[in-house]
């Protein structure tokens, strides 16, 4: 059984991470993702939001949140259709594994959707 001390020490990590999460939803990134790739459609190779209340060290859940973000910084340039839904239904292609990652590679959106050409 947790103390009361200790259940307080949870919650605070909990709102702290939640707030990390919040921030990363709150990008032009995650905005586009979730209208480029509906839930329904998503792999594994897709940016997933790490869980605030999962038992994890803060290590492990700072690394989580940061591939995330990274991932969802594909999403920042992508220009949308007038016609979301087209685009949600064919998502964009899973994208090779970055050299030195060791985790999934995020999808990369397509080079003809990405606002600006490939400038960034």
């Amino acid at each position: 059984p947790k103390t009361e001390e200790e259940l307080k020490e949870i919650q605070k990590r909990i709102t702290s991470r939640q707030k990390q999460i919040n921030i990363g939803k709150g990008t032009q990134g995650y905005q586009n993702y979730r209208k480029l790739v509906k839930r329904e459609h998503r792999t594994a190779v897709d940016p997933m939001t790490p869980d605030p209340k999962r038992a994890e060290s803060k290590r492990e859940f700072d690394g989580k949140l940061r591939e995330w973000r990274k991932a969802l910084h594909n999403y920042d340039n992508v220009k949308l259709d007038d016609d979301e839904e087209d685009a949600a239904s064919n998502p964009p292609p899973a994208a090779p594994a970055a050299a030195g990652s060791m985790s999934a590679s995020p999808v990369s959106p397509p080079a003809a959707d990405v606002a600006g050409g490939a400038e960034e």
